[in-house]
């Protein structure tokens, strides 16, 4: 009886301490999976070149931005625009 005691306790810590008791795993898996699907990681999880460049951008919209760069999004646009765009993004 100790035995099946002290084993039911062993697969409840086992549980506890998993990925699925985690109340934020699935909402980490969500943004895990829209970071591979705009090719930021790759299946095996091996951050891309966008996903560093992501990384190095200092603003609060770090996706955006790099995605604007990747798309050529402000290759059109004057230098005073495109001064225009990012500091929009960074205004608090």
């Amino acid at each position: 009886e100790r035995k099946e005691s002290l084993r039911s306790k062993v697969n409840t810590l086992r549980h506890l301490l998993s990925n699925e008791s985690l109340q934020l795993f699935p909402d980490f898996l969500q943004r895990k999976a829209v970071l591979r699907k705009l090719g930021y990681i790759d299946e095996k999880e091996t951050v891309s070149i966008k996903g560093r460049v992501a990384c190095e951008t200092n603003t609060c919209e770090e996706l955006i931005v790099t995605e604007l760069v990747f798309e050529g999004l402000l290759n059109e646009l004057d230098p005073e625009e495109i001064v225009a765009v990012l500091s929009a993004l960074v205004f608090q």
